[in-house]
């Protein structure tokens, strides 16, 4: 008697399957549930950006600080931004039509940077910046701090050459037990 139990469970499960459409048919609008429809809708997505504006600080005419926009890739990279900034000396369109200059030498090279804590530490090769002298090396570490303190992740900045701490001229005195630099030392430049 199992065995004829087993049959008829088979027999009616097959007899009662859902029937299959051998080609796609579309179903009445008035059957789709509530907030589906056949018609398609598209919302504009704004594409995401490729990069962001940073201002660099390049030297004016009067010798002051002056901030130009200039668009960085994303992510920012804080050693891309001190790079543009360093070869921002070439630029011919700053240099000329807007009568700005670099006081950083472009030949000077980034080895690296580090950000721990929002100091940020520039390893930069033997030539360039530090064979500058008196206010044009002052200039020139002014540049570098507006525009790395302009990033926001940024509240200080040290050098060094060849991975060692060098201290910064200031508008003071120049900075004891190689301490980081920020705008304030250099707050008359701005």
């Amino acid at each position: 008697m199992t065995r004829f139990r087993m049959v008829v469970a088979v027999v009616i499960a097959v007899s009662c399957g859902v029937p299959v459409d051998r080609e796609p048919a579309a179903l009445p609008e008035d059957s789709l549930p509530p907030g589906l429809s056949s018609t398609t809708t598209t919302t504009d997505v704004e594409p995401e950006p490729e990069g962001v504006e940073v201002d660099f600080f390049l030297i004016g005419e009067d010798g002051k600080l002056e901030p130009v926009k200039r668009t960085v890739p994303l992510p920012v990279a804080t050693q891309v931004v001190i790079e543009t900034l360093i070869a921002a000396g070439d630029d011919e369109e700053l240099v000329q039509e807007q009568q700005l200059r670099s006081a950083i030498p472009t030949r000077t090279t980034v080895l690296g940077v580090e950000n721990p804590d929002g100091i940020l530490t520039v390893n930069l090769g033997p030539e360039g910046l530090f064979e500058l002298e008196d206010e044009q090396q002052l200039q020139a570490i002014a540049q570098l701090v507006y525009t790395a303190t302009g990033l926001g992740s940024v509240d200080g900045v040290l050098l060094q050459i060849e991975g060692e701490l060098r201290p910064l001229p200031t508008e003071g005195e120049p900075t004891e037990g190689l301490r980081p630099v920020t705008r304030e030392d250099y707050s008359s430049l701005a």
